[in-house]
């Protein structure tokens, strides 16, 4: 049986490279991304859009009952991500 992984963040630099190395050693990848649109196809994966501060989007998680969770999520902007309201809010 295949093993289940949640990647927070596949989108991005290290999510993207992390969803294709599992993916070529047959895991089932479902992929969460904030702002960006998911470039990878394969059969085996599944990517989402979604606002994980958002009330309610935390089912398709729950619906898919991952074995493995990595967060590879980050904001990176140059002279935002100190500041970044998105950091107060999840409370730094």
């Amino acid at each position: 049986m295949r093993k289940k992984v949640l990647i927070v963040g596949c989108t991005g630099e290290v999510g993207s490279r992390l969803t294709r190395l599992l993916l070529d050693n047959d895991y089932l990848v479902q992929g969460l991304s904030g702002f960006r649109n998911c470039t990878i196809h394969h059969p085996n994966h599944i990517c989402r859009k979604i606002d994980l501060l958002k009330f309610g989007s935390i089912q398709d998680i729950l619906d898919f009952k991952p074995e493995i969770m990595v967060l590879t999520a980050w904001l990176t902007s140059p002279k935002v991500f100190w500041d970044s309201p998105i950091f107060i809010v999840t409370g730094k």
